[in-house]
């Protein structure tokens, strides 16, 4: 679903069929990829005791592409337009098809008992989100979960704007988001291992806790390329690093096999985070002039998450 997006969006000329591919299509493909499936997936192989750390590594993949693909995209556009840019990304990840089937052949050859295979096959999805939503670890877990959508949103939405509004320039900001890049790989292989020493809502509550600060130093802090420097890096550090205990939580409570439905219902919550957060930094642009009412909300929101965080049982 990606690649077909990603090869017919520039192809699109009309709304209809822009709407199809690029509005359906290829988000459905970046949904339905998420973690919770990648880490469903290779929990089998590594055993649970290992997920968190291992996913702060997979994880960290994800800050190669931030790094990466940021200023290459901003070459690309600049160099040849967007159809061209959306074409080579397409390319890239044509290239990820064959690492996907070889882990499919893995997972299908991993013993499963026949009353595990049963007891999937039976469980429908009504029931699956009502037992979700009746544990209270999950409970917690989505709603730290939905206020970290609304914390990436600013910072890929809105971060490359407000750093222009600041007066750095376009490609000065594409630099300063390659840091963002980097200390995703950092912040999220740290939080990993740091699940396997200390209990993981603990670690989740911290992250959560050191994003309320951030969004108070974006509140009363001038605005700068070197403070851009520094909070860009803060931000990266804790952007990801969410991950590793959220999803070590899940399998914890609901084990490997179920690990991607239930992460993807709390996904749902931070997609929905994510929309509130576009949509409302979006307004204070354009009514205010100013994101500060934005960040003001994502401290409070951050401050909520840390709280739940810190409740949940061991």
């Amino acid at each position: 679903m990606i690649l077909t997006g990603l090869i017919a969006t520039p192809m699109c000329r009309q709304f209809p069929t822009m709407l199809l591919f690029f509005g359906i299509i290829l988000p459905s493909g970046t949904g339905a990829l998420s973690f919770g499936i990648v880490m469903s997936a290779i929990t089998p192989m590594i055993g649970e005791k290992k997920a968190a750390a291992v996913s702060g590594i997979v994880q960290a993949s994800a800050g190669v592409g931030d790094a990466l693909m940021s200023p290459a995209l901003q070459f690309l556009i600049s160099w040849h337009g967007i159809a061209f840019s959306m074409g080579s990304f397409a390319m890239l990840m044509a290239a990820t098809l064959p690492v996907i089937f070889w882990i499919g052949a893995k997972s299908r050859e991993l013993p499963q008992s026949a009353q595990e295979t049963e007891s999937a096959a039976k469980e429908r999805l009504t029931d699956i989100i009502r037992d979700a939503f009746r544990n209270r670890t999950y409970r917690l877990i989505f709603i730290g979960f939905s206020t970290c959508g609304f914390n990436m949103s600013i910072i890929e939405s809105h971060l490359f704007s407000q750093y222009v509004s600041w007066g750095i320039s376009q490609n000065a900001a594409s630099m300063v988001m390659m840091i963002y890049g980097i200390m995703t790989m950092l912040g999220a292989m740290a939080t990993g291992f740091l699940c396997m020493r200390f209990p993981m809502k603990n670690v989740l509550g911290t992250v959560y806790g050191l994003r309320v600060l951030i969004s108070v130093s974006m509140l009363t802090i001038p605005g700068s390329l070197p403070f851009a420097l520094i909070a860009t890096g803060c931000l990266g550090a804790t952007g990801d690093s969410t991950v590793p205990p959220t999803t070590g939580l899940i399998t914890r409570e609901f084990g490997a096999r179920k690990m991607a439905v239930y992460y993807g219902i709390a996904l749902v919550g931070h997609q929905a985070g994510a929309f509130l957060s576009s949509s409302f930094g979006g307004i204070c642009a354009e009514q205010f002039g100013t994101y500060a009412p934005l960040w003001a909300a994502n401290a409070v929101l951050c401050t909520m998450a840390a709280a739940a965080s810190y409740c949940i049982r061991k």
